[in-house]
């Protein structure tokens, strides 16, 4: 079973504009979760976040996981 702290996300997860933008100034990764926002917010987080956009939770859960095994891998590949 992969397990995942949050340490291993490198970065925080947000929903608005404001919440990207002081990610960016403090020089952490904001991964945006755009589920519970309108059209509008939507579309301005994705200018801010480029591809680091989620529409669902299962998106975004698939992300992350995606983040755990590239860091599982990289553990184990430096361990042989």
């Amino acid at each position: 079973m992969l397990r995942l702290a949050a340490s291993d996300l490198d970065g925080t997860i947000g929903d608005t504009a404001s919440y990207i933008e002081a990610s960016r100034e403090t020089g952490v990764c904001c991964l945006t979760a755009a589920w519970a926002t309108s059209a509008v917010q939507r579309r301005h987080c994705a200018r801010l976040n480029g591809g680091r956009i989620f529409l669902s939770v299962a998106a975004l859960s698939a992300h992350i996981t995606a983040i755990a095994r590239q860091k599982a891998e990289h553990y184990v590949s430096a361990q042989k």
